[in-house]
């Protein structure tokens, strides 16, 4: 169990909500293609093709792959036109959030 914080948590700023949530989507991106790797090289030993374990996997795959998107269309940020940023999108880091 974590410590208790004395005071109010600190709040972050757009940029560093933006390179947070980089660094979450491409960790989110690493383990879904894992898990996919994993999942068809394990039914391929084990359970070799059949038409149930490809159409398993492919279900498994497009799951994985829409979550992965979901999490990019909330997280993108909105910027300016001379570049600065406008909107951070939403933060994928914050507590109780759809990335825990």
């Amino acid at each position: 169990m974590a410590p208790q914080q004395k005071g109010k948590q600190g709040t972050k700023g757009a940029k560093q909500i933006v390179e947070e949530n980089k660094a979450t989507l491409k960790f989110y991106r690493n383990m879904a293609l894992g898990s996919s790797t994993a999942m068809v090289l394990l039914n391929l030993v084990f359970f070799g093709l059949s038409k149930v374990t490809v159409l398993m996997g492919i279900i498994a795959v497009l799951i994985l792959a829409g979550a992965v998107q979901f999490m990019v269309f909330m997280s993108r940020p909105k910027y300016s036109e001379n570049g600065s940023i406008l909107d951070s999108g939403n933060d994928l880091n914050m507590e109780g959030g759809i990335a825990e």
